[in-house]
């Protein structure tokens, strides 16, 4: 019902546009037809929000993890890699142990992986 209403109000606002004999009076209706365009827009939503409210239950995950939602093994064996030829190629001391650092921890995380994929199994 309200939709309807706000869509009414842009109809209106675009025919006193086209009406409109000046250049503000004609943009002032442009304006108002485009707020009602939202506002009907707008009304839409909040129904859409209440009838999803009210079908799902709020106070659940929206999508589980599962065990393919982290990165595996491979994958973080291949950044350590990375991280690896990164420190053979840095140019300072600076460089060189931060990406040592960088593959110390993805290799972590690859063994972080293999426990996770394991349990989950």
């Amino acid at each position: 019902m309200e939709r309807a209403y706000w869509l009414s109000r842009q109809q209106a606002s675009f025919m006193l546009a086209r009406a409109a004999t000046s250049a503000d009076a004609r943009l002032i209706h442009y304006d108002l037809a485009g707020r009602y365009s939202v506002k009907a827009a707008w009304s839409t939503c909040e129904r859409t929000i209440e009838v999803v409210a009210s079908v799902v239950r709020l106070d659940e995950p929206a999508v589980r993890p599962g065990p393919f939602d982290l990165a595996d093994e491979t994958y973080y064996h291949q950044l350590a890699q990375g991280a690896r030829y990164s420190a053979s190629e840095a140019t300072s001391a600076l460089q060189f142990a931060e990406h040592k650092r960088m593959a110390a921890k993805y290799m972590r995380l690859a063994g972080e992986a293999v426990g996770h994929t394991r349990t989950v199994s």
